[in-house]
């Protein structure tokens, strides 16, 4: 268990499904039991990568919102906590005339090669958005899903 800077706690709990959190408090410097409350507890879900307003369950995209993409964000689906993934790195690969072409970030946005590479894609190729890493709130680096899309 450790205190944030705004009077909040947070525990990082390895395993079970259940947590008894006990209360104490300095009452005219005598230490009182409050109470207890048992807890549920939940794993945090992996995120959902999203490129261009697309996720891993979309197939297509209109060239002109791969073109107007800043980069990919990872989102929580229906968690009941609002818990931030950055993404810090992801690749794009283009299938063009044969050729296979990826290019990596090492950030959540598009590089000026990806932006460029992206404005060549035509229609019905193949934009695949993977090797994408976001770093979860305790630190530790998860992999998320790719994304295919065919431009249409």
């Amino acid at each position: 268990m450790s205190k944030k800077p705004d009077g909040s706690y947070i525990a990082k709990v390895k395993k079970g499904s259940e947590a008894i959190v006990k209360v104490s408090a300095d009452i005219n410097g005598k230490k009182q039991n409050m109470g207890q409350f048992k807890f549920r507890l939940k794993s945090v879900p992996d995120p959902v990568a999203k490129f261009a307003g697309k996720t891993s369950v979309d197939t297509t995209v209109k060239k002109s919102q791969l073109t107007a993409a800043l980069g990919v964000i990872a989102e929580l689906k229906d968690f009941v906590f609002d818990l931030n993934y950055p993404i810090r790195s992801f690749d794009i690969t283009v299938v063009m005339g044969g050729d296979v072409k990826t290019l990596p970030s090492a950030s959540n946005k598009l590089t000026a090669q990806q932006k460029e590479l992206l404005r060549e894609v035509r229609r019905n190729q193949v934009v695949i958005v993977e090797n994408i890493k976001a770093t979860a709130p305790d630190g530790t680096i998860r992999k998320l899903g790719s994304i295919n899309l065919r431009v249409i």
